[in-house]
């Protein structure tokens, strides 16, 4: 018998696979990114359906198969940020910040030295997603879960060694003014951007200066930015 192992994790993305099963793109703190097959999760009895959605949070058990394919036998939903899930522009954000981990993380690894602390910053940050759209309609105050999802760029972009330099030739050949180079500080440094009025009247520019470096240091697109 193949030993098991236990992780917490969270779904990234799914697949069909062969008639009855699917593959899961987990990320967990212990193993990094990798693949797993769930067998006859399709079927309409599954138990294990709806515990493997995309963007939830679960504790599963797996083990490696003879043919290498690491095979789901166990998954328990921990958490499935359904608040933001209910809104499009919140389920756009939460598969952009799934998808960027997926991007960097771009091979299956189960050795990661960054990953502890990316699963931390992308747990709280949907946490932080789900929590607003819990309490706020979708269209309400849209700068909010614009701050977060930047807040969750910077703060990867630092763990994985890409820290951005307000110095640098992206905002050189930018015209920004005082507001949108002052929500970047705040992005950079963690701390709150006190200005209400400000920070509506310049998230905005702010947003799409990030998402262009986060592009340049990529050098992909990332798809899923497309649908906010």
């Amino acid at each position: 018998m193949n030993k098991r192992f236990s992780t917490e994790c969270l779904v990234l993305k799914n697949s069909n696979y062969k008639d009855a099963d699917k593959l899961y793109t987990l990320f967990s703190p212990q193993y990094g990114k990798f693949t797993a097959a769930a067998k006859g999760v399709r079927r309409i009895n599954s138990k294990r359906l709806g515990s493997l959605d995309t963007l939830n949070r679960v504790q599963i058990s797996f083990s490696q198969s003879y043919r290498g394919i690491k095979i789901i036998h166990q998954a328990q939903l921990v958490e499935s940020h359904k608040n933001l899930k209910k809104a499009m522009s919140g389920i756009a954000k939460g598969l952009y910040m799934a998808e960027l981990v997926h991007r960097f993380f771009y091979h299956d690894t189960y050795a990661h030295e960054s990953a502890p602390e990316v699963y931390a910053l992308l747990i709280k940050s949907l946490q932080s997603l789900n929590k607003f759209y819990a309490k706020y309609p979708e269209g309400s105050f849209n700068f909010v879960p614009v701050r977060i999802m930047n807040i969750f760029e910077a703060r990867l972009m630092r763990i994985l060694g890409y820290e951005m330099s307000l110095d640098n030739f992206l905002l050189n050949r930018l015209e920004l003014g005082e507001g949108e180079v002052e929500y970047l500080r705040s992005l950079k440094s963690g701390q709150s951007f006190g200005d209400f009025k400000l920070l509506q009247s310049s998230h905005k520019a702010g947003d799409a200066v990030i998402k262009e470096y986060v592009l340049e240091v990529l050098d992909e697109r990332i798809y899923s930015s497309r649908l906010f």
